[in-house]
């Protein structure tokens, strides 16, 4: 049986809906009719597949006759099979633009097609608090009279959305999974070493709990590992800024309310394995990584998507989230602490403001901006190398959480030297009625220390 395709064809800067089969007197607009209870069942089949390891249940719907589309599927459920996800569950949850056009698999829709939105909701074990949910652009048509999956549209994250579109590393290619104490590592199959480097994202985890104290951190991480630099770009929506090699991405807690409540669920670190070797290696950039990740679990959720680095709205001071961040990935690594006083000695030789006579750290909005960008993250790991050199790891620590952590009723101090003074006060390094650090002792002595770096 013969079934009518609807292609995309873009004339003018217009998308023109065209059907490949249809009489003149055939009306393409015409609404088509609703599939909702028969998309519900669909997904309800898909998540009973994939807790019972159901291959041919969770191919059911999937169109056959679209081969790239089967491949699709048949690698997502081994991937998701390798993470072992649980409360996993497909909700429609709305719909997509109508006329739907042809997305990442298919050339040519059915003439009965709609694209739904559907949230994927589950839980990492050990590595999520609580579910969380991604979501996805689903197109269903009719194909010999039976819905049928048909395509899936490309992810894109869409700013102010509370759940962007987005692709993740299980929808984008295959992957390899690890579990050591402490981290679940997803490689892209392409990478050909994921034993050690899991073997090295455990270690960095023992390093974070060691430098973390008391302080509460989830049973495991989970860290995605791409083999080259355009799949790292694709996936979360984009979240990494051009000019890193990792990122790590906070999720949010399934249902959670728009106006950000509670912490957040989890997190997934992502690394650019190529660019993290280039940088220094993989072991830095996963440590650095994981300090995001410990900062980021003790912040409010926000209604907008969270990511390090880059996210200048975050509900906290950047020089304290990045500065503490990369402290902790030098603590261990003479390397790292030395190309941070590199850094730091050529901005003094180049006379940059930032390095004047009194050495300011940079508010969250120009925080990356470049060219001071390196300045910025080397001059706020400064502080936290010294307080732990001259009070101790511990007072380090202490100084990170009181200036990510409000006081009661207050909100966040968008100037940087005033919220260093208060975090210097809060964490005793300096007497509480020094409002200016400035003007104080300690301040002096870290110029020093700075200036001789």
């Amino acid at each position: 049986m013969g079934i009518r395709r609807r292609q995309a064809l873009v004339l003018g800067g217009s998308l023109v809906a065209l059907s490949g089969c249809q009489a003149a007197t055939d009306t393409a607009d015409a609404p088509t009719p609703s599939m909702d209870p028969e998309v519900d069942a669909i997904l309800d089949r898909r998540a009973t597949a994939l807790a019972n390891e159901d291959a041919p249940g969770w191919l059911a719907a999937v169109d056959a006759g679209n081969p790239a589309l089967v491949a699709h599927e048949k690698q997502v459920l081994a991937n998701l099979r390798q993470l072992a996800p649980e409360q996993v569950r497909f909700r429609r949850c709305g719909r997509g633009p109508d006329p739907v056009a042809p997305g990442r698999y298919a050339s040519s829709l059915p003439l009965q097609s709609i694209a739904y939105d559907v949230d994927l909701t589950m839980r990492l074990p050990g590595v999520d608090a609580a579910a969380t949910t991604v979501r996805h652009r689903y197109v269903f048509g009719r194909v010999d009279g039976a819905v049928t999956l048909v395509d899936v549209a490309r992810g894109a994250a869409v700013g102010g959305e509370p759940v962007p579109l987005t692709d993740c590393p299980w929808d984008t290619c295959a992957l390899q999974v690890r579990r050591r104490p402490g981290v679940l590592l997803a490689a892209q199959s392409d990478v050909d070493n994921a034993d050690a480097l899991a073997e090295v994202a455990a270690q960095a985890v023992t390093e974070l709990r060691r430098d973390w104290g008391e302080n509460p951190l989830p049973e495991s991480f989970a860290v995605f590992v791409a083999a080259d630099t355009d799949t790292f770009r694709g996936w979360f929506g984009g979240a990494a800024p051009d000019w890193t090699d990792g990122v790590t991405v906070a999720v949010r807690r399934a249902g959670a309310k728009d106006s950000g409540d509670g912490r957040y669920a989890g997190t997934r670190i992502a690394i650019d394995l190529p660019a993290s070797r280039t940088a220094g290696s993989p072991y830095e950039t996963i440590k650095r990584q994981l300090g995001y990740a410990a900062g980021l679990a003790m912040l409010p959720a926000s209604p907008r998507p969270a990511s390090l680095p880059g996210a200048a709205e975050i509900g906290a001071p950047l020089w304290a989230v990045e500065g503490f961040a990369q402290y902790l990935a030098g603590r261990d690594s003479s390397a790292v602490r030395g190309r941070a006083q590199t850094r730091l000695r050529a901005a003094r030789l180049a006379a940059e403001p930032e390095l004047g006579a009194e050495p300011e750290l940079a508010a969250n909005p120009s925080f990356y901006a470049a060219p001071a960008r390196s300045t910025n993250l080397a001059l706020a790991s400064s502080l936290f190398q010294f307080v732990a050199g001259r009070y101790g790891h511990r007072r380090a620590r202490e100084l990170y959480l009181a200036a990510v952590t409000r006081p009661a009723g207050k909100s966040a101090e968008p100037d940087p030297q005033a919220g260093l003074a208060g975090a210097l006060a809060r964490a005793g390094l300096v007497g509480a009625s020094q409002a200016d650090a400035a003007s104080t002792d300690f301040y002096a002595q870290w110029r020093h220390f700075v200036l001789r770096s």
